[in-house]
């Protein structure tokens, strides 16, 4: 039954990958970002002494269990085995990000795996108390998990009390923040909603358009609702990997005659300026207006060859 469910979920992940993009996932890109990072790229060096042992010894506890349970042919498992099992291994994924970005939001953020574990052997401990685990442990089991919950708790108590301090205590004033939200949103960027405007001006509901615009490009996408038809928002962390700019800068728009194009004045090292003139070069572009640094092009067919 899990078995199903997780190929039901990857099934899912990956129709809407191709409902997004037009293509299936391509997990050669992604890992090379991974190798990037990896490599050392934005690294936050893990500390020798930290609240990250505490997750450490709970991963290593449940999978040195589960490895005596598997090779002990134990006959009756705990209950939910095949989900420790799982909660493991996804637990030890998770810490693998942490290790590269050792910054204890981060660890927080990744933490969950193992304080479900945590409360599963406990309870596993109460519950059937077995025969093998030595009697000082289940005397002063609970005590000792108790002063490593605290000893992981210390760092992040002045984190968790500045986020609780922005949280409503009542119910009268998260109301109050979700009707303020419409208009918060509209106190956008000048620049974003100017070319959110533009848009809606020349390309209607369409959603899907080619437009540079730099690093506010991932904010036009935010506030608007619609997607650059190149493979990318950000235009900072495509340029990380050789894999994934090769593809960009290889990609195929299928702009038509009649669509639009926007751009920002772009500087000549940008790769956006290398996509333009790659359209430039292909088609020709009718510059029909030009406002606050924004351009907009209508595309009005292919240039014939020479």
């Amino acid at each position: 039954m899990l078995g199903a469910c997780l190929v039901v979920l990857l099934a899912l992940f990956y129709l809407d990958v191709y409902r997004r993009t037009g293509e299936w996932p391509h997990w050669n890109y992604y890992l090379d970002f991974v190798a990037t990072y990896g490599n050392g790229y934005d690294m936050l060096p893990l500390p020798p002494l930290g609240p990250w042992w505490v997750v450490t010894l709970v991963f290593y506890f449940s999978f040195f269990t589960i490895l005596g349970l598997w090779l002990g042919r134990v006959k009756n498992l705990p209950p939910h085995f095949n989900m420790i099992v799982l909660l493991t291994f996804c637990g030890i994924l998770q810490f693998t990000y942490y290790f590269r970005r050792a910054h204890i939001q981060n660890l927080l953020h990744i933490s969950m795996p193992a304080i479900l574990l945590s409360v599963y052997w406990l309870y596993v401990v109460r519950v059937f108390k077995p025969m093998s685990m030595p009697v000082v442990l289940k005397r002063w089991g609970y005590g000792f998990i108790a002063l490593l919950t605290a000893f992981f708790i210390q760092p992040t108590v002045d984190l968790c009390v500045a986020k609780l301090k922005f949280q409503p205590v009542s119910v009268s004033p998260m109301v109050g923040r979700l009707l303020s939200l419409p208009q918060q949103w509209h106190n956008a960027d000048p620049y974003v909603v100017q070319a959110a405007g533009l848009m809606d001006k020349y390309s209607g509901k369409n959603r899907s358009l080619v437009y540079f615009l730099g690093k506010a490009g991932f904010e036009v996408s935010m506030y608007s609702g619609r997607t650059n038809r190149y493979p990318y928002n950000d235009v900072v962390q495509p340029t990380l990997s050789p894999l994934a700019m090769e593809r960009i800068l290889a990609f195929d728009p299928h702009l038509k005659v009649g669509e639009y194009i926007y751009s920002s004045t772009l500087a000549q090292e940008n790769f956006e300026k290398k996509l333009f003139d790659g359209l430039a070069a292909k088609f020709n572009l009718e510059l029909v207006e030009q406002t606050n640094g924004l351009l907009v092009y209508k595309v009005l067919g292919e240039k014939s060859a020479s």
